[in-house]
């Protein structure tokens, strides 16, 4: 069974929230949205990482909307941002036998990010940054 990772706070006691969200509700959706892309994963929507490895998806900056996109809508509007990638690489590496979860951490007070908590060998992926997103 895969034990998600522990808070990834940076920063402390910081009053988080992800557009409107807190961090705990995000990271409710999030696991949604990885559980959809799961099923899309096995019902044969292809790999998210592998094109964003190689350029055929990308990070799009967030959306306005904010609308979450799972992986076939990932592929229908050519990439996504750091919720949507994370989710879909999550769903991939799952599928693919190497338990990964995507995680909502604070970057700072006004921002949060979503990346990809690999279990083994203890690391965190950024799906965005792989997909062209530069450092904050």
């Amino acid at each position: 069974m895969f034990t998600p990772p522990p808070r990834l706070a940076l920063g402390g006691g910081l009053r988080p929230t992800f557009g409107r969200l807190s961090l705990d509700e995000a990271e409710g959706l999030l696991q949604g949205l990885y559980e959809v892309n799961l099923r899309q994963t096995r019902a044969g929507v292809p790999s998210v990482d592998q094109a964003l490895r190689v350029g055929s998806l990308r990070y799009i900056r967030r959306d306005p909307s904010e609308h979450w996109r799972t992986k076939r809508e990932i592929w229908t509007y050519g990439g996504g941002d750091c919720e949507d990638l994370a989710a879909a690489v999550a769903a991939d590496m799952t599928a693919r036998g190497e338990p990964a979860i995507p995680v909502v951490y604070r970057v700072n007070p006004s921002l949060a990010h979503a990346v990809v908590w690999v279990k083994r060998p203890r690391l965190l992926i950024d799906p965005s940054r792989t997909g062209g997103m530069r450092a904050p």
